[in-house]
């Protein structure tokens, strides 16, 4: 999940927030904006993400990196696309507020909002 923050994941409270901003822009009605946590990757790494997105990571999310190295987790080997909220931001003014320190940080809090059903620190409901 805090891999998917970097290129094309957002947290619901995002959403929430560009939900918002869409109803009181003051513009045309029925606009349409892709809404996701923001990317460090720019156009020029999409080749190498396709092939080798662990060096990619690796250069422009150190700060990833590591948190994955701690965990001892493998990082993707590709990335096969970005997504990029730019027209959210310009047009609405929307810009995204949790991206992957969030995960991380819930993680450590244990929320049950990012881990995986059934994971090892989740009890099972009787």
């Amino acid at each position: 999940m805090a891999v998917h923050r970097l290129h094309r994941g957002v947290d619901i409270r995002d959403v929430a927030d560009a939900h918002v901003a869409a109803l009181t822009n003051g513009g045309k009605d029925f606009q349409r904006h892709i809404v996701s946590a923001g990317t460090l990757f720019k156009p020029e790494d999409c080749e190498a993400l396709a092939v080798d997105a662990a060096s990619i990571i690796q250069l422009r999310a150190p700060g990833l990196a590591a948190k994955f190295a701690q965990r001892n987790w493998s990082l993707p080997d590709r990335i096969d696309r970005i997504y990029a909220s730019k027209s959210a931001g310009a047009v609405l003014g929307w810009h995204f507020r949790f991206g992957y320190d969030e995960v991380f940080a819930q993680l450590d809090r244990e929320s049950l909002e990012v881990l995986p059903p059934f994971s090892q620190n989740y009890e099972r409901p009787e």
